[in-house]
């Protein structure tokens, strides 16, 4: 489905986020609801997403995660593939042999790694539709990656090259991140703690943003 890309303004928005392995401290999780209604949903990503879920891509998903705040309410987090560290290389080929098929939506959120391994951003839009083709949703929604305070400038490069890839790909593109960053770039106080991966209230930001991008 085509969805509208978000208004060009957003370009000069300073953009997101870098993620090692780790996220937040140990959080309760919640397991997603059994498939039978609603939107049947995947992710992939990096920390961002994976947080410190205990088996995120089965659908065990720590409340540090903002899949736990996009699940419910006529969406269905069913996991997908999400590991700290991760490129979007790595993601491609998790996803080759582990993301369920049989979905509505694919949210893709994927870059920060490769933004500090300096992967260039022609590979990471490469990676990122290769990603989409293997899962083979009907549905993508490709979401703008999170600040990372340290490395701005590459986020914004990333991030400002999105909206013409989802336009190329018929995707939807989604910038969750307005609520938690501020107009150079930065994370807002209280939005991380180390200035690379969203903080609860932050993840809770994103999450509710996506859901309502979903079912909007």
């Amino acid at each position: 489905m085509r969805r509208p890309l978000l208004p060009h303004a957003f370009l000069a928005l300073a953009l997101l986020v870098g993620c090692s392995s780790a996220a937040e401290a140990s959080a309760p999780h919640v397991k997603a609801p059994s498939p039978g209604g609603g939107l049947k949903v995947v992710a992939v990503g990096d920390s961002i997403t994976a947080a410190d879920s205990s088996s995120f891509d089965q659908g065990t998903i720590s409340q540090n995660s903002w899949a736990a705040y996009a699940n419910g309410n006529g969406v269905q987090i069913l996991g997908g593939w999400a590991h700290g560290g991760a490129k979007t290389g790595d993601m491609l080929a998790g996803v080759q042999a582990s993301v369920p098929r049989d979905v509505d939506v694919l949210v893709l959120m994927a870059g920060s790694n490769d933004v500090d391994a300096h992967v260039p951003t022609s590979v990471v839009e490469k990676n990122l539709d290769a990603i989409a083709r293997t899962v083979g949703a009907p549905r993508v929604v490709l979401s703008t990656i999170p600040p990372e305070d340290a490395v701005t400038p590459a986020v914004q490069q990333l991030n400002g090259a999105l909206p013409a890839l989802a336009h190329r790909e018929g995707w939807q593109l989604v910038d969750p991140m307005t609520d938690i960053r501020d107009s150079a770039g930065h994370y807002l106080p209280g939005m991380t703690k180390d200035g690379v991966h969203p903080s609860q209230p932050a993840a809770r930001l994103i999450g509710q943003a996506l859901h309502r991008a979903l079912t909007g």
